[in-house]
Formats: structure tokens, sequence, C-alpha cells
């Protein structure tokens, strides 16, 4: 499945992140306090796959094979986490904000999703009530 441009564009700006001031490619990077992005590569070398830990916690991992991004907070429902992965979703048209005392997922057209763990958003279909693909 290949990426669409906004979402390849997401992907190429966070794997950027990982080629340092000397031009060598990392497969860690600081992403603010206590965060960090964590790439895997693929046979080829080419970034596969992206992590986000918050406290060593995974609670963000995007699949440029798929064109998907899977959420988890790790049990931690806190600004801070929310706030992290605020930061990946904005990219893609979507943030997290709790509604009704609730967390949902919200895309740009105002439309939302309950928040669930461990759920995967295609981020190739339109966003809206149907953007979890899969979850636990």
């Amino acid at each position: 499945m290949k990426l669409t441009k906004d979402n390849k564009t997401l992907f190429q700006s966070l794997s950027e992140l990982f080629v340092n001031k000397l031009g060598h490619e990392v497969t860690k990077k600081a992403y603010g306090r206590n965060t960090v992005l964590i790439a895997d590569r693929d046979n080829e070398g080419e970034i596969s796959i992206i992590n986000l830990y918050l406290h060593k916690h995974n609670i963000l991992t995007l699949r440029a094979n798929e064109n998907t991004m899977t959420l988890d907070t790790c049990g931690w429902f806190t600004k801070t986490t929310m706030a992290r992965l605020n930061s990946v979703l904005k990219k893609v048209g979507l943030r997290l904000q709790t509604k009704d005392g609730d967390w949902a997922v919200i895309d740009n057209a105002g439309q939302a999703a309950q928040f669930r763990n461990r759920a995967t958003i295609d981020l190739t279909r339109p966003h809206g009530s149907a953007i979890y693909i899969q979850a636990d």
C-alpha cells in the first residue's frame, strides 16, 4: 500500500529526524522531555516503522508500508501522553481531546471517534467515525 502525499510527508518529516548534524543515520532521537522516537529499518536500510516512546512506553507506532498508525496510552491517560500523541496526530489532520470525560480522536471536520487503546488508524481512509481499522 502506498503512502498518500500528506502521509508520506509525515513519514518523511519524522524520518528526517533520524539523520544527525553530521549526516549519519541514527535509530533513536529525542522528541521532547522523556520522549524518544525509535526507527526500525527494512532490509534495504529504509525506515519502515517509527515508534514514539514516552517514559519507555510505546504510545505510537507508524508503519510506512501499511500506511497505519497505532495509538496506545499504556494506561496513562494524562495530559502529557495526549500532548505527545497530538504532536504527531496533528500532522495528519487529527487530534485527541477529552469529550464528555472520555478521550476522542477528532478530525479537522470535527467528526469524532471514541479513543481505544491499541487501535490502528488507516491513514488512507477518510477520517471521522470509521477511522479505526483494528482494535484489541
